[in-house]
Protein backbone atom coordinates (compact mmCIF):
# COMPACT_ATOMS: atom_id res chain seq x y z
CA UNK A 1 0.00 0.00 0.00
CA UNK A 2 2.83 2.36 1.16
CA UNK A 3 4.35 1.80 -2.79
CA UNK A 4 1.53 2.27 -4.73
CA UNK A 5 0.62 5.70 -2.20
CA UNK A 6 4.30 6.95 -3.40
CA UNK A 7 3.78 6.52 -7.08
CA UNK A 8 0.27 7.76 -6.96
CA UNK A 9 1.85 10.99 -5.60
CA UNK A 10 5.01 11.00 -7.82
CA UNK A 11 2.33 10.50 -11.03
CA UNK A 12 0.22 13.62 -9.25
CA UNK A 13 3.61 15.62 -8.77
CA UNK A 14 4.15 15.05 -12.65
CA UNK A 15 0.74 15.88 -13.80
CA UNK A 16 1.09 19.01 -12.07
CA UNK A 17 4.25 20.46 -13.08
CA UNK A 18 3.59 19.48 -16.91
CA UNK A 19 0.21 21.63 -15.98
CA UNK A 20 2.28 24.65 -14.80
CA UNK A 21 4.76 24.03 -17.41
CA UNK A 22 2.25 24.80 -20.38
CA UNK A 23 0.97 28.07 -18.97
CA UNK A 24 5.22 29.03 -18.60
CA UNK A 25 6.17 31.41 -21.53
CA UNK A 26 2.44 31.28 -22.53
CA UNK A 27 -0.03 34.48 -23.26
CA UNK A 28 -0.98 32.97 -19.95
CA UNK A 29 2.02 33.29 -17.82
CA UNK A 30 1.81 36.80 -15.82
CA UNK A 31 4.54 35.98 -13.33
CA UNK A 32 5.71 38.83 -14.59
CA UNK A 33 3.05 41.29 -14.53
CA UNK A 34 2.99 44.45 -12.01
CA UNK A 35 -1.09 43.87 -11.17
CA UNK A 36 -0.25 40.57 -10.49
CA UNK A 37 2.88 41.12 -7.84
CA UNK A 38 5.63 40.53 -10.22
CA UNK A 39 8.09 40.29 -7.18
CA UNK A 40 5.93 36.86 -5.96
CA UNK A 41 7.16 35.09 -9.67
CA UNK A 42 3.87 32.99 -9.04
CA UNK A 43 1.72 32.24 -11.89
CA UNK A 44 -1.04 30.11 -10.61
CA UNK A 45 -2.34 33.14 -8.50
CA UNK A 46 -3.85 35.28 -11.51
CA UNK A 47 -6.45 33.02 -11.13
CA UNK A 48 -6.39 30.36 -8.41
CA UNK A 49 -6.26 30.62 -4.78
CA UNK A 50 -4.80 27.62 -2.33
CA UNK A 51 -7.66 28.80 0.14
CA UNK A 52 -11.14 29.52 0.24
CA UNK A 53 -11.73 29.70 -3.31
CA UNK A 54 -15.27 30.19 -5.40
CA UNK A 55 -16.54 26.32 -5.09
CA UNK A 56 -19.40 27.67 -7.15
CA UNK A 57 -17.35 27.97 -10.08
CA UNK A 58 -16.45 25.66 -13.14
CA UNK A 59 -12.87 25.43 -11.95
CA UNK A 60 -11.09 24.94 -9.08
CA UNK A 61 -10.25 27.12 -6.20
CA UNK A 62 -11.33 30.02 -8.37
CA UNK A 63 -9.83 33.21 -7.43
CA UNK A 64 -11.26 35.54 -10.04
CA UNK A 65 -15.07 37.93 -9.62
CA UNK A 66 -17.32 36.00 -11.79
CA UNK A 67 -18.83 39.07 -14.73
CA UNK A 68 -21.66 40.54 -13.63
CA UNK A 69 -24.10 42.10 -15.62
CA UNK A 70 -25.57 41.74 -19.58
CA UNK A 71 -24.06 40.80 -22.26
CA UNK A 72 -24.18 41.51 -25.90
CA UNK A 73 -26.16 38.77 -27.88
CA UNK A 74 -24.39 37.27 -30.68
CA UNK A 75 -26.17 38.08 -34.28
CA UNK A 76 -25.71 36.95 -37.68
CA UNK A 77 -28.12 36.00 -40.95
CA UNK A 78 -26.43 32.36 -40.85
CA UNK A 79 -26.73 31.78 -36.59
CA UNK A 80 -29.61 29.45 -36.50
CA UNK A 81 -28.67 28.72 -33.13
CA UNK A 82 -31.01 31.29 -31.64
CA UNK A 83 -33.76 29.51 -33.27
CA UNK A 84 -37.40 28.27 -31.77
CA UNK A 85 -36.61 24.49 -31.01
CA UNK A 86 -33.08 24.11 -31.62
CA UNK A 87 -32.10 23.26 -28.14
CA UNK A 88 -32.07 19.30 -26.90
CA UNK A 89 -35.64 19.29 -25.92
CA UNK A 90 -36.62 21.29 -28.73
CA UNK A 91 -38.53 23.60 -27.13
CA UNK A 92 -36.09 26.77 -26.90
CA UNK A 93 -33.15 27.98 -28.15
CA UNK A 94 -29.72 26.30 -28.47
CA UNK A 95 -27.94 29.47 -27.76
CA UNK A 96 -27.80 31.16 -24.55
CA UNK A 97 -26.86 34.99 -24.48
CA UNK A 98 -25.61 34.60 -21.00
CA UNK A 99 -22.57 32.79 -21.24
CA UNK A 100 -22.09 29.54 -18.72
CA UNK A 101 -19.90 26.95 -17.90
CA UNK A 102 -16.08 27.57 -18.19
CA UNK A 103 -16.55 30.44 -20.39
CA UNK A 104 -17.42 32.30 -17.39
CA UNK A 105 -13.97 32.12 -16.22
CA UNK A 106 -12.72 33.10 -19.33
CA UNK A 107 -14.74 36.06 -19.13
CA UNK A 108 -13.86 37.20 -16.07
CA UNK A 109 -10.78 38.88 -18.01
CA UNK A 110 -11.78 38.78 -22.06
CA UNK A 111 -15.43 40.71 -21.55
CA UNK A 112 -13.52 43.79 -22.19
CA UNK A 113 -14.81 45.46 -18.97
CA UNK A 114 -13.02 43.54 -16.11
CA UNK A 115 -9.52 44.84 -14.36
CA UNK A 116 -6.91 42.19 -14.70
CA UNK A 117 -6.34 43.11 -11.29
CA UNK A 118 -9.49 42.36 -9.88
CA UNK A 119 -8.31 43.42 -5.94
CA UNK A 120 -9.23 47.16 -8.28
CA UNK A 121 -5.38 48.26 -7.66
CA UNK A 122 -4.88 48.34 -11.94
CA UNK A 123 -7.12 50.08 -14.25
CA UNK A 124 -5.74 47.98 -17.23
CA UNK A 125 -7.99 45.70 -18.83
CA UNK A 126 -7.75 43.06 -21.85
CA UNK A 127 -6.61 45.15 -24.96
CA UNK A 128 -7.97 42.73 -27.62
CA UNK A 129 -11.28 42.88 -26.24
CA UNK A 130 -13.47 46.23 -25.76
CA UNK A 131 -16.61 46.41 -24.37
CA UNK A 132 -18.85 47.52 -27.14
CA UNK A 133 -18.00 44.59 -29.78
CA UNK A 134 -17.15 41.49 -27.58
CA UNK A 135 -19.04 40.65 -24.38
CA UNK A 136 -19.81 37.28 -25.56
CA UNK A 137 -18.84 36.81 -28.25
CA UNK A 138 -20.37 40.39 -30.21
CA UNK A 139 -20.54 40.22 -34.10
CA UNK A 140 -17.17 39.38 -34.71
CA UNK A 141 -16.24 36.82 -32.61
CA UNK A 142 -17.24 32.80 -32.20
CA UNK A 143 -20.19 32.52 -30.13
CA UNK A 144 -20.08 30.27 -26.77
CA UNK A 145 -22.56 28.70 -24.99
CA UNK A 146 -24.11 26.19 -27.73
CA UNK A 147 -25.75 23.52 -26.71
CA UNK A 148 -25.02 21.28 -29.51
CA UNK A 149 -27.57 18.69 -30.05
CA UNK A 150 -29.33 16.82 -33.06
CA UNK A 151 -32.25 19.63 -33.30
CA UNK A 152 -29.53 22.21 -34.17
CA UNK A 153 -27.79 19.99 -36.31
CA UNK A 154 -30.70 19.65 -38.19
CA UNK A 155 -32.25 23.15 -38.49
CA UNK A 156 -28.11 24.52 -39.52
CA UNK A 157 -27.92 21.64 -42.05
CA UNK A 158 -24.21 22.57 -42.17
CA UNK A 159 -22.63 21.00 -38.85
CA UNK A 160 -21.23 17.62 -37.99
CA UNK A 161 -22.97 15.02 -35.66
CA UNK A 162 -22.33 15.30 -32.47
CA UNK A 163 -20.55 12.23 -31.99
CA UNK A 164 -18.09 14.02 -34.78
CA UNK A 165 -18.03 17.05 -32.18
CA UNK A 166 -17.83 15.28 -29.09
CA UNK A 167 -14.00 16.09 -28.18
CA UNK A 168 -14.58 19.78 -29.21
CA UNK A 169 -17.83 20.29 -26.61
CA UNK A 170 -18.22 20.09 -22.53
CA UNK A 171 -19.10 18.08 -20.62
CA UNK A 172 -22.40 19.38 -20.63
CA UNK A 173 -22.44 19.11 -24.07
CA UNK A 174 -22.10 22.88 -25.05
CA UNK A 175 -19.75 24.95 -26.63
CA UNK A 176 -17.53 26.95 -24.83
CA UNK A 177 -14.36 29.10 -25.26
CA UNK A 178 -12.74 25.65 -24.06
CA UNK A 179 -14.04 24.13 -26.94
CA UNK A 180 -11.08 25.57 -29.34
CA UNK A 181 -8.53 26.62 -26.03
CA UNK A 182 -7.22 24.90 -23.11
CA UNK A 183 -5.20 27.40 -20.84
CA UNK A 184 -3.39 24.08 -19.53
CA UNK A 185 -2.43 21.72 -21.85
CA UNK A 186 -2.56 24.22 -24.88
CA UNK A 187 -1.45 22.43 -28.47
CA UNK A 188 0.97 25.50 -28.73
CA UNK A 189 1.11 27.46 -25.61
CA UNK A 190 3.90 29.82 -27.29
CA UNK A 191 2.60 33.70 -27.06
CA UNK A 192 0.55 34.25 -30.06
CA UNK A 193 -0.28 30.54 -30.38
CA UNK A 194 -3.81 30.97 -29.32
CA UNK A 195 -3.67 28.63 -26.58
CA UNK A 196 -5.19 26.11 -28.60
CA UNK A 197 -7.05 23.44 -27.50
CA UNK A 198 -4.99 20.78 -30.52
CA UNK A 199 -3.44 21.75 -34.04
CA UNK A 200 -6.05 23.63 -36.69
CA UNK A 201 -3.97 22.98 -39.07
CA UNK A 202 -6.79 22.36 -42.06
CA UNK A 203 -9.07 24.11 -39.72
CA UNK A 204 -9.11 20.91 -38.13
CA UNK A 205 -10.84 22.91 -35.30
CA UNK A 206 -13.05 23.97 -37.32
CA UNK A 207 -14.13 21.09 -39.41
CA UNK A 208 -14.63 19.40 -36.37
CA UNK A 209 -17.78 20.73 -35.62
CA UNK A 210 -18.48 22.25 -39.15
CA UNK A 211 -19.56 20.10 -42.34
CA UNK A 212 -18.42 22.87 -44.74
Amino acid sequence: MKTKNIFLTLALVLSTTFAFAQITGSAHDFSGAAWNDASSGEICNACHTPHQGDVAAAAPLWSRAITAGAFTAYTSATFTANDANTDTAGTGLAYSATPSGVSLLCLTCHDGVSKLDYTGVAATTMTIQNAAAVRNGGNDEHPISIDYNANLITADGGLQSVATALPRLSAQGTVECSSCHDVHGSFDNTVGGGLLAATNANSALCTTCHAK
